[in-house]
C-alpha cells in the first residue's frame, strides 16, 4: 500500500489501491479492504472492479453480524452500481447472491421447528399449480 501512496499518477494510484482491496478481501481483512478500495474510489469513483469490491466486502463483513453492515446496505450499494452500468452481469449475480444471502439467513433463524419452517414456506410462495402458464412469449404480449 505504500507504493499505491508513491506512484506519480492518480490513475496509478487508484488502480494499486483497488489492486490491494481486491487482495485484502481474498484474505478475508474485508475492513481493510474496504478502507483500500474507499482510496481508489475516491480517485476513480465508477471503477467498476472496485464497485464490485466494495460491494462484495459489504456482504462479508454483513454476514460476519458486523456492527454497521447489513445485507440490505450490500444490497443498496449494487442497485448504485447497476445505475452506472445495468448490463453488467457480474453486479447481477453479485446482487443475486446478497438475495440468496438473507434467504438462507431468514432461515436459519433459531427456535424453529422443522414443521413449523415447513408451515412458513407453504404460507410464502403459492403452489405451482396456482402459477399462471402462458404459451406467449412476454415480449409478444400487447400492452
Amino acid at each position: 500500500m505504500v507504493l499505491a501512496d508513491e506512484a506519480p499518477i492518480a490513475a496509478f494510484r487508484a488502480e494499486a489501491w483497488i489492486k490491494a482491496g481486491e487482495a485484502l478481501r481474498k484474505a478475508e481483512r474485508f475492513n481493510f479492504a474496504l478502507e483500500q478500495l474507499e482510496r481508489g474510489l475516491a480517485v476513480e469513483p465508477h471503477n467498476l472492479k472496485g464497485l464490485r469490491e466494495q460491494g462484495i466486502c459489504l456482504q462479508r463483513l454483513a454476514l460476519a453480524g458486523r456492527s454497521g453492515h447489513s445485507l440490505d446496505r450490500a444490497r443498496a450499494h449494487y442497485h448504485k452500481v447497476l445505475e452506472l452500468c445495468p448490463q453488467d452481469p457480474e453486479t447481477w449475480a453479485l446482487l443475486g447472491r446478497v438475495d440468496k444471502d438473507a434467504w438462507v439467513a431468514a432461515w436459519r433463524r433459531s427456535g424453529k421447528t422443522a414443521a413449523e419452517w415447513r408451515q412458513e414456506a407453504a404460507e410464502e410462495a403459492p403452489p405451482i399449480a396456482a402459477i399462471p402458464v402462458t404459451t406467449t412469449p412476454v415480449s409478444m404480449r400487447s400492452p
